[in-house]
């Protein structure tokens, strides 16, 4: 076979593998939301959660009326030496009659996670054009970033467990589409 075949076929192959990755890192979000939208359909009757949330509903006096609610999805990883990250995905849904003119962070999320008020430390920044804030609580960091008044995510690791790029980098990654 001549010499310049085996280099165009060799060319041809990592061309393709290059092309294979980076669709894999362009699907891996979107695999996260299908998975989190097929939770998200699974039968109401079945669910203990929502049978207490509407027995809830039902035991509030009629006149308080429901503003909104929000549902975290939480994502756990331990690395090799035990330790721990999670990854907590804030989806806000309103009824009709709330104003949801939220803009900027939106602190109402993030408590659904911790309450950033005890926090002893408060860094606020951006990240990939959204607002962005930086809590400590003991030994615990928060990363937390709000997209929209739907959707807030919040990062929480141990303190000194990764540095501060690579937390931003993470979270920038999901709106990027890449965590490189």
């Amino acid at each position: 076979m001549p010499l310049f075949i085996f280099k165009g076929i060799s060319l041809a192959l990592i061309f393709t593998q290059k092309v294979f990755l980076m669709k894999i890192k362009f699907f891996i979000p979107l695999f996260l939301i299908a998975c989190i939208l097929c939770a998200c359909s699974a039968s109401p009757e079945s669910d203990p959660l929502t049978q207490m949330s509407e027995r809830i509903q039902q035991a509030i006096p009629k006149d308080f009326e429901k503003q909104s609610d929000t549902e975290v999805y939480t994502f756990q990883f331990t690395d090799g030496t035990g330790t721990e990250l999670a990854y907590h995905i804030c989806l806000t849904s309103y009824e009709k009659s709330h104003d949801s003119h939220i803009s900027g962070f939106h602190t109402d999320a993030i408590r659904a996670v911790f309450d950033p008020d005890t926090a002893q430390l408060q860094k606020e920044f951006v990240i990939s054009d959204h607002p962005a804030a930086l809590y400590q609580l003991d030994n615990v960091s928060y990363l937390c970033c709000t997209s929209s008044p739907e959707a807030s995510v919040v990062l929480e690791y141990p303190v000194g467990s990764i540095t501060e790029e690579d937390a931003v980098r993470i979270i920038q990654s999901i709106y990027e589409g890449t965590n490189e």
